[in-house]
């Protein structure tokens, strides 16, 4: 049924294979994302590259010092109640991106 190179690939379980996809998926959305983020801010807001790109920067030094804290959170309380606040606080911070000037 399916292939032997494509067999040594994929997770041997169905949970895995849908995990797999969902983060092959999830990365796609936050490539798409950031470059929909980068063009915004520079064409229509009138931000200069390098400001974007400290913005980013910034965003991204934060993610890497929340990551562990956040991780234990999900230990303590679960990943389902996290799953739901993840991205609705997403949605609430890139929701600001129209009213910041330049």
């Amino acid at each position: 049924m399916i292939p032997g190179a494509v067999r040594r690939i994929l997770p041997p379980t169905a949970l895995e294979r849908d995990l797999a996809l969902q983060c092959v998926l999830s990365a796609f959305a936050t490539g798409s994302f950031l470059t929909g983020t980068a063009v915004f801010f520079t064409q229509i807001v009138g931000l200069t590259g390098a400001q974007v790109g400290l913005g980013m920067s910034v965003a991204g030094v934060v993610t890497l010092l929340l990551a562990l804290p956040l991780g234990r959170l999900s230990d303590q309380v679960g990943a389902k109640p996290l799953w739901a606040v993840g991205p609705s606080s997403r949605r609430c911070s890139t929701s600001g991106g129209p009213w910041s000037g330049g």
